[in-house]
């Protein structure tokens, strides 16, 4: 398993370029069925940044970090569900809540598939995970907080 800095580091890549892309479409959001129909090229780049963005970091701390921080921490996580893993996370302070993790993962679910016939259920969808990217951001901080302090 890798080491919890290297964790850290690749999180903080995600981290770093999904802030950038929030940074540029903030005054844009909520977007609508037909500002997701008639995206600029200017902005078409930015709206794919964060949702992959987005998917990738709720992703890897779903999937990576969480379990680094709770094996540091001493908990033996091979059997733990991913459940398991948040209400411990929630119980240390690291994430809000276990609904609010699930309610990502399931928007992460729903940005990877395309809807080009349907483009309210696109802007449903980012418009859900913009509004969770800074929660996101926040227990990225605060895992790296606990390991600072560790």
């Amino acid at each position: 398993m890798k080491s919890l800095d290297s964790i850290i580091k690749i999180a903080e890549i995600h981290a770093k370029r999904l802030r950038f892309a929030m940074n540029h479409l903030k005054e844009k959001i909520p977007v609508t069925a037909n500002d997701i129909d008639n995206i600029s090229d200017e902005d078409l780049p930015f709206f794919e940044l964060y949702t992959s963005r987005f998917s990738k970091l709720q992703d890897f701390m779903g999937s990576s970090l969480f379990t680094a921080v709770l094996e540091a921490k001493g908990e033996q996580t091979e059997q733990m569900t991913f459940i398991d893993k948040l209400h411990k996370l929630e119980k240390l302070n690291l994430i809000t809540s276990t609904e609010d993790w699930m309610s990502m993962r399931q928007i992460r679910n729903n940005l990877a598939h395309e809807y080009p016939e349907h483009p309210e259920l696109t802007a449903k969808f980012f418009n859900e995970a913009f509004q969770f990217g800074t929660l996101l951001l926040d227990s990225l901080e605060k895992v790296k907080q606990f390991i600072t302090k560790k």
